[in-house]
């Protein structure tokens, strides 16, 4: 897990989680999904939480220096700040925010041909789009419907979790993928 400081904001930091799984929905460290939520658990007993899950595009991975992953931490740093702002405005407490970067390894193989790795690699996504990233998706969802069923101790305000899913490119079709009978249901 990364932390990383919001500027100009004393105390306020987000949480950068990996989980990385290659084309035959194996995870690179056996304990990454469990260690997470564990952590993720840990926050949303003191605070309300804004989950963000991101699946990176075809071609990119989660290293540090990646186009997808330095634009998902510039989005994170924005909504932070804004977020801070507008709470600070209302008088609201500001959420933590946990981020889950899926990096799905199996997408950012070096081409072998024109259309081979494509296809190929759109096979992989739905593969792992049913396995390891609908299994991230739903203990999100669970633990987000388990932090808003309660009031805060000594309050009748409801928590307010959020959760949010987004995709890059085969990302995306591998969070449609995984998602989408949450939608038709």
């Amino acid at each position: 897990m990364e932390q990383h400081p919001i500027p100009n904001h004393s105390g306020g930091l987000f949480l950068i989680g990996f989980v990385e799984v290659d084309d035959q929905e194996k995870l690179y460290i056996r304990d990454q999904i469990s260690t997470l939520f564990n952590r993720i658990e840990q926050e949303a007993q003191y605070q309300d939480l804004f989950i963000i899950i991101f699946v990176h595009g075809w071609k990119h991975s989660d290293a540090p220096t990646d186009t997808n992953f330095l634009a998902f931490r510039r989005f994170l740093h924005r909504w932070l700040r804004w977020s801070y702002t507008e709470r600070r405005l209302t008088g609201r407490r500001a959420r933590w925010s946990e981020s889950i970067s899926v990096g799905a390894g199996f997408l950012s193989m070096p081409e072998i041909g024109q259309d081979l790795p494509f296809w190929t690699r759109m096979a992989a996504a739905h593969r792992v789009a049913e396995g390891v990233v609908r299994e991230v998706s739903a203990r999100a969802k669970a633990l987000r419907d388990a932090a808003d069923a309660a009031s805060w101790p000594g309050h009748l305000d409801h928590r307010n979790t959020r959760l949010v899913t987004i995709g890059h490119s085969f990302g995306g079709l591998i969070v449609h993928t995984a998602l989408s009978q949450y939608f038709i249901d």
